[in-house]
């Protein structure tokens, strides 16, 4: 039996398979490169969580720092005024 390449079933079969094979192939290869896009931006996007949360607690422990000096600069500033109104207040008299 002669078999004509065009309109042999197994043939035919055989050319459709392998045309969705190498189809599977293309977006196997599409869904690798997506893959890897989408590893590196989750590696830059946990880096840059890292960052802002070293930045966040460096942020938080300065505004701790400058409150509680804020606190102290504020009692100096109450002792002197009250220094300057007893002083005052003694210079009045006579």
């Amino acid at each position: 039996m002669i078999h004509d390449d065009d309109t042999c079933p197994h043939l035919v079969m055989l050319g459709r398979l392998e045309a969705e094979n190498a189809r599977l192939r293309s977006v196997a290869e599409d869904n690798k490169r997506e893959c890897e896009a989408t590893r590196i931006e989750n590696a830059r996007l946990k880096a840059e969580v890292e960052r802002l949360t070293k930045d966040y607690d460096t942020i938080f422990k300065d505004r701790a720092l400058l409150w509680a000096s804020h606190k102290i600069a504020l009692q100096d500033i109450q002792r002197l005024h009250y220094a300057l109104q007893t002083a005052k207040e003694g210079k009045d008299q006579p």
